[in-house]
């Protein structure tokens, strides 16, 4: 199983809280450990929420998709026979066909296959052009923010033990993290061409993690004390 986990960046702060950690015995090392790697996942989550890096920067707002509704009258630009002036599509029936739209093409009056590559732009729809057009009032996901699961606790977890604490993803939210996180390529949809997604920070520490972290092995020597 694949796993992204924060445990590197944790790892800069052994030269400043060695010497604390020296001073608690394993129980209270995986006390503070499980208390540090809590907190830091709480931290984590809200500046998920807040649509935020680390350092405090904004994410890069997402990329403006070319790809259709789906399940509506399909209507844009595309190049006359392929490669000549742009003319006008409109499609109430069709299905996709691996990087092809396939359907009853209405201004040329017969079935015609289109390359999405080619696709100049997309038209909005006029009155009675549109199909199974229902209103609704969820926000589409374009609207939403970013990161809303991985930011729950059910995908951003904390693990801890008295040589550690960690937080991070497995397995597919892993994936989809080091994708922003690293600014890679990959899928934006089936059938669809790979792209280069820009590089959102969704784990890393800043100064106040830092002392957060400082003031609780602090807490922990004093309470022992």
């Amino acid at each position: 199983m694949s796993s992204m986990k924060m445990d590197t960046e944790l790892a800069k702060l052994d030269h400043w809280i060695g010497d604390l950690a020296a001073a608690l015995d394993d129980r209270a090392r995986a006390k503070a450990a499980k208390k540090i790697a809590r907190g830091l996942r709480g931290r984590t989550a809200k500046r998920l929420a807040a649509q935020r890096d680390p350092e405090g920067r904004a994410f890069a707002p997402r990329r403006k998709s070319t790809a259709p509704p789906p399940k509506r009258t399909l209507k844009f630009l595309y190049p006359a026979g392929g490669n000549g002036p742009p003319r006008r599509v409109l499609m109430k029936s069709w299905k996709a066909d691996g990087g092809l739209f396939i359907g009853y093409d209405r201004e040329a009056g017969g079935l015609r296959s289109f390359d999405k590559r080619k696709i100049i732009r997309y038209l909005p729809l006029e009155p009675g052009e549109q199909v199974r057009d229902r209103p609704s009032s969820r926000r589409s996901v374009k609207d939403r923010e970013m990161f809303r699961k991985l930011r729950t606790y059910r995908f951003l977890r904390a693990e801890s033990d008295a040589d550690g604490a960690a937080i991070g993803y497995h397995g597919v939210a892993a994936r989809i993290a080091r994708v922003h996180q690293e600014g890679r390529f990959d899928d934006v949809a089936e059938d669809a061409p790979r792209v280069r997604y820009e590089e959102r920070r969704l784990l890393g520490l800043n100064a106040s993690d830092e002392a957060f972290i400082l003031d609780v092995m602090r807490e922990m020597i004093e309470d022992r004390g």
